[in-house]
């Protein structure tokens, strides 16, 4: 989530992203959708990181 963060403020591609973390770009494009901000779109690590604990307790 740092990493994602970081490279979108540079800003880099999401496919880009997922190049230099290694992953598929689908997870990239998963993560911010998932955890982004609802009201301003903006991809925030703590909101994600809060955002997935909260799922992960349910």
């Amino acid at each position: 989530r740092y990493a994602i963060s970081m490279m979108l403020q540079i800003p880099m591609s999401k496919k880009a992203i997922a190049e230099a973390i290694g992953v598929d770009k689908s997870t990239v494009y998963r993560e911010i959708k998932r955890n982004c901000d609802a009201r301003s779109g903006s991809y925030s690590m703590e909101l994600a990181q809060r955002k997935a604990d909260r799922r992960k307790q349910q």
